[in-house]
């Protein structure tokens, strides 16, 4: 359990903390089958304030322990904009570390600019673009954040160790 600025992090093990996840996550537009998937693989950190909690990520093991991707992350709508989901993600990046894994990497879809602006003031750079991916995913174009249509993955990362190097971009 880690505390930051009134903010606590734990892993999650009790039925009603993955309750409270799968409800974030089904606020955020993850549908149900990705949240059961992130809750059985992955680990899974609720952040909670005061007892109430207010988001949670869940960080995913890749590559043979190389990568830790994180698979989900997010921020009740009223604790938005308050440095948490800046802690949340530096966390994950010391969870990583303690994990041997070199870099973080994240997806978002290409519409989606708060997320991708928060990554990028933390240091994570887009290492890959998957052009149509949402496209194909959703059967259809659909309009996102801003009315911005989602087509594209974008994926982030971040180098977490000394040995850090730049990431090569690659559009696909």
């Amino acid at each position: 359990m880690a505390k930051a600025d009134g903010l606590v992090i734990k892993l999650v093990g009790k039925q009603k903390e993955i309750d409270d996840v799968s409800k974030c996550a089904s606020m955020t537009g993850s549908e149900e089958d990705e949240i059961d998937e992130m809750i059985r693989h992955d680990r899974v950190y609720l952040a909670q304030k005061h007892g109430s909690t207010i988001g949670f990520f869940a960080l995913r093991s890749m590559k043979n322990g190389e990568v830790a991707e994180i698979s989900g992350l997010a921020i009740a709508e009223s604790e938005r904009r308050k440095g948490n989901a800046s802690l949340l993600v530096k966390h994950a990046e010391e969870l990583a570390r303690t994990m041997k894994a070199d870099r973080v990497t994240v997806r978002t879809s290409n519409d989606n600019i708060p997320a991708l602006a928060l990554y990028q003031k933390l240091g994570f750079r887009i290492a890959k673009v998957k052009l149509g991916v949402l496209v194909e995913h959703h059967g259809t174009e659909i309009s996102g954040w801003e009315g911005i249509p989602v087509r594209d993955e974008v994926i982030l990362e971040k180098f977490v160790t000394p040995e850090a190097r730049t990431p090569t971009t690659q559009v696909c």
